[in-house]
């Protein structure tokens, strides 16, 4: 498969992505191409006292929840991350399910089936 790049992204790789170790670039939907780079870094020595753990937990009712913790167990911090635009479509959702729940059942049989079902026999 051959693939162009423009100008300008090809610049930007060569610029910001030259230290990077280079992955292989993948296919997405809609034919766009995301490349990958690596980067190793080494982090600061700190005392494990001074050191915050983060953690995150995906929810149903929050998208997810973001906790900052130090080393004796205390919270630092948290935070409830939404997304008012999924909350939207999943409220429209449940809301046409709720309207067609109420609606009265039509029967899908034939004419004939149904008059033989509700005739009361002697």
């Amino acid at each position: 498969m051959t693939v162009t790049i423009k100008g300008n992204e090809l610049s930007y790789i060569r610029e910001r992505c030259i230290n990077r170790k280079e992955g292989c670039p993948t296919l997405r939907k809609n034919w766009f191409l995301d490349f990958l780079f690596e980067e190793r870094a080494e982090l600061g020595r700190t005392s494990l006292k001074d050191e915050i753990a983060l953690g995150a937990d995906l929810g149903i009712n929050n998208v997810a929840v973001c906790n900052a913790i130090d080393t004796g167990g205390a919270v630092c911090g948290r935070r409830f991350l939404k997304l008012p635009h999924e909350n939207d479509h999943l409220r429209r959702g449940c809301n046409l399910v709720r309207r067609v729940q109420r609606e009265p059942r039509r029967c899908r049989t034939s004419g004939k089936a149904s008059t033989a079902r509700t005739k009361s026999w002697r």
